[in-house]
């Protein structure tokens, strides 16, 4: 039986509302009647021929906070124009981005810019 072959996250029948789900993507494949998929879901159709055929809609992504053009230059110069006289926050900055033979590891950028956040956080 070929409707056996039918990826479960691609079709999903609902029997309480006589409904047949699939994805775009499966959509896509069945258009072309020579494709295994089409005639797999063909015999899924002949045999459930009174259910609804639906495409899935798909979720949108809600928007993540991106902070577009934060990068290593960007924060060099916010932190000369704001930081105090002594530059105290400008010399955290290099220990955390800079190797010396005193300071061997530096921070990755993910860690760095939480940091940076966290001084300016006017910037996010």
């Amino acid at each position: 039986m070929a409707i056996n072959t039918i990826n479960s996250t691609d079709v999903k029948v609902i029997y309480s509302n006589k409904t047949i789900v699939i994805t775009k993507k499966f959509a896509q494949k069945i258009g072309n009647p020579l494709s295994r998929e089409f005639k797999d879901f063909m015999e899924l159709r002949n045999k459930l021929s009174d259910f609804e055929v639906v495409v899935r809609a798909t979720s949108k992504r809600t928007k993540r906070e991106t902070h577009k053009g934060l990068n290593y230059d960007f924060m060099k110069q916010y932190i000369a124009r704001h930081d105090d006289d002594n530059a105290t926050v400008m010399t955290e900055f290099k220990k955390m981005t800079v190797k010396t033979d005193d300071n061997l590891a530096t921070l990755s950028y993910g860690e760095v810019k939480a940091w940076f956040l966290e001084q300016y956080p006017e910037v996010a």
